[in-house]
């Protein structure tokens, strides 16, 4: 049983490998993030939607209660930035997994293709990554690898990025995925970070694993129990 929900990293791996086959195959994409939020309770940050204009997606932004709003805001983004706001219910919030009802406001903005490469490169193959954009979508800026050495676009202005990377990395290096909005050097920026999550493989039960089990969870790490490992295939 995991102690930390692995469905996100699950999505973001999905959304990312989408993305990479989507620019190889010369296809517009854009994503959906969240700009602002209020409820949800322990939501994970990192919301990430994508899609193309032929409407193909992948990833998920609370758990698809938000489609109403998050999808069409998605076809638009493709060619035009924009921001949508949605409401869920208490109901269909605890129906899909969510701790309580709650609202957002939705960023949706095209991906260039050499961005949509960066990205989803990263997040298919779990490496740390992040997506900075100006709040109204008409920039964006991809760093991923080790350190977040790999930079693809830019927000517009050398002090705006230099501000900004510098933030990046200090949250990488924090080691927690983290979704931020502030002002830079005059410029309102979004700024989400992935650092994919350890996974702890707990073998048997009884009174060790439990505790193992717990230490993880303090860790944020995300925990597998078996009470078994299957054999291994002889060559």
């Amino acid at each position: 049983m995991d102690t930390v929900n692995t469905e996100e990293t699950r999505q973001r791996r999905q959304a990312g490998d989408a993305l990479r086959r989507w620019a190889a195959q010369g296809r517009s994409s854009a994503v959906v993030r969240v700009l602002e939020r209020h409820g949800f309770g322990t939501v994970a940050t990192g919301q990430l939607l994508a899609g193309t204009a032929d409407g193909e997606r992948a990833g998920a932004v609370f758990e698809g209660t938000m489609d109403t709003v998050a999808l069409p805001l998605l076809s638009s983004a493709i060619e035009v930035p924009g921001t949508a706001k949605g409401h869920v219910t208490e109901p269909d919030a605890l129906a899909a997994g969510l701790a309580c009802s709650g609202g957002a406001q939705l960023l949706g903005h095209p991906l260039p293709a050499a961005a949509a490469v960066a990205l989803g490169t990263s997040l298919a193959d779990g490496e740390p990554c992040a997506l900075a954009s100006t709040v109204d979508g008409s920039a964006v800026l991809v760093a991923g690898g080790a350190g977040l050495t790999n930079v693809v676009g830019t927000l517009g202005a050398a002090e705006v990025d230099a501000i900004v990377l510098a933030r990046l990395r200090e949250l990488a290096r924090i080691g927690a995925t983290a979704t931020e909005q502030g002002e830079v050097a005059g410029t309102s920026v979004l700024i989400d970070v992935w650092v994919p999550v350890t996974t702890m493989l707990i073998v048997g039960g009884g009174a060790i694993g439990t505790a193992l089990a717990a230490q993880c969870e303090l860790l944020g790490w995300a925990v597998r129990t078996e009470t078994e490992l299957e054999p291994a295939i002889a060559a």
